[in-house]
């Protein structure tokens, strides 16, 4: 058998659902990895190829039900016997030759099963965001629970909120507080933990003791218009939501 060959048909199932997925949780947009199939299935691939399966059964009772209105044949049946039968039969040969005639079938058949899926699940996923579902709903938090709470989305999401953080970092022996508003943060791309946050109108203060017990013994402004700090290196963060009412 052609386990090369019957390996490529089975991606080829299996992605329609695994679009679907990255779509609606907002992954595709970050370049996210398809979730995998494995002895250590992620909720993600349980979910992909449970939706695999019921897309491919939408499309193929749509096709039947075509067929029977057209009166035409299309080869579904001749490329799920690829999967199943030995290269060297005869059946096989006869399902190679009947989708050798079939092409525009099965181009149209793949076309359409990744194409809709993908715009399906992210009108979903703009939905959810606009709805704010996934602020009520935790099973709906696609995000990194991070993202909440940098954004203060934790605590609803109101407009006009402004995030302010007071960051403790060691350098050298000294601790140091920066302090600014949240402009803007990354997430490592393997971890979807924070990489980086990024400040606006930042100050910096060295603080007397580690235990952070007294004040800083000055605050001066960072030149520059945002300051990057490694959230790594960050040994305390106090974040405060300022919501801006119009009064």
């Amino acid at each position: 058998m052609n386990f090369a060959f019957q390996a490529f048909l089975l991606l080829l199932i299996y992605l329609p659902g695994a679009i679907f997925v990255l779509a609606v949780t907002g992954k595709i947009r970050d370049n996210g990895e398809i979730p995998v199939i494995s002895g250590s299935m992620t909720g993600h691939a349980i979910a992909a190829v449970l939706a695999s399966a019921v897309l491919h059964t939408v499309w193929l009772l749509a096709i039947h039900a075509a067929g029977g209105l057209c009166g035409c044949q299309p080869a579904h049946r001749e490329f799920f016997a690829l999967l199943t039968l030995n290269n060297a039969t005869a059946p096989y040969l006869a399902a190679e030759s009947a989708i050798g005639g079939a092409l525009w079938f099965v181009a149209a058949y793949f076309i359409s099963i990744f194409a809709l899926p993908l715009a399906a699940g992210l009108a979903l996923n703009v939905w959810i965001d606009r709805r704010e579902l996934d602020i009520r709903y935790r099973f709906l938090r696609f995000k990194p629970p991070w993202h909440y709470i940098l954004t203060g989305e934790n605590r609803s999401n109101q407009a006009g909120r402004t995030v302010v953080v007071d960051l403790l970092v060691q350098v050298g022996e000294s601790p140091v507080l920066y302090s600014g508003i949240l402009s803007y943060f990354s997430f490592d791309e393997k971890t979807k933990a924070p990489d980086a946050l990024v400040l606006a109108s930042a100050f910096r203060g060295v603080v007397p003791d580690f235990a952070g017990t007294a004040e800083p013994e000055f605050l001066t402004p960072i030149p520059g218009d945002t300051f990057a700090v490694k959230f790594s290196e960050i040994k305390n963060i106090n974040i405060q939501y300022v919501d801006l009412v119009d009064s």
